[in-house]
């Protein structure tokens, strides 16, 4: 079941954190319950109103970074193994296309059941259409996921396929 109002989504957060405006206060991380987690991802995907789907999003982060969860990157890894400071395992990238949050918590639980170290959850670009979810949306369901199954620490989340274009950021015209 979705949240219908945003009033009725920071009323239900209450046990655990303050919504203010300008930041969501955890104030009792023990408090968050796996019903809570579950209503503020279905209603981060599913919500009526996009005001109410970003409320969601912004709770869903700002209660999975008070737990240590947050969004991470794999780069500095992969500068390790590049330069042999560590190796020996190797780092599956998971494209999650459907039924995401499901998906994540069944990924989270198996990482944990055998102490896994990394592990990415990627969305390709060509998915993010046909799939209707955008790196917003994805990043929140994953991390409700981690949050909802006691994930201990980062998460890798990344775009596969995606390129950047050097010269837009270094261009003098970029701000034109």
């Amino acid at each position: 079941m979705t949240f219908q109002t945003v009033k009725e989504m920071t009323d239900a957060v209450k046990p655990a954190a303050s919504v203010l405006t300008d930041r969501v206060s955890v104030t009792n991380p023990g408090a968050v319950s796996g019903d809570l987690v579950d209503r503020l991802v279905r209603t981060s995907v599913f919500g009526q109103e996009a005001e109410l789907k970003g409320t969601a999003r912004w709770i869903l982060r700002s209660l999975a970074a008070a737990a240590g969860i947050r969004p991470a990157s794999i780069h500095e890894l992969y500068m390790a193994m590049g330069r042999n400071d560590a190796g020996g395992f190797t780092v599956p990238a998971i494209n999650v296309r459907a039924m995401t949050y499901d998906t994540a918590r069944a990924v989270v639980r198996a990482a944990k059941k055998v102490n896994a170290g990394a592990f990415i959850f990627e969305i390709a670009r060509s998915e993010i259409g046909y799939t209707e979810q955008r790196p917003h949306e994805y990043a929140a369901v994953v991390l409700g996921a981690a949050l909802r199954e006691g994930w201990p620490g980062p998460l890798f989340i990344q775009g596969d396929h995606v390129q950047t274009n050097a010269k837009k950021y270094n261009s003098p015209d970029r701000d034109k």
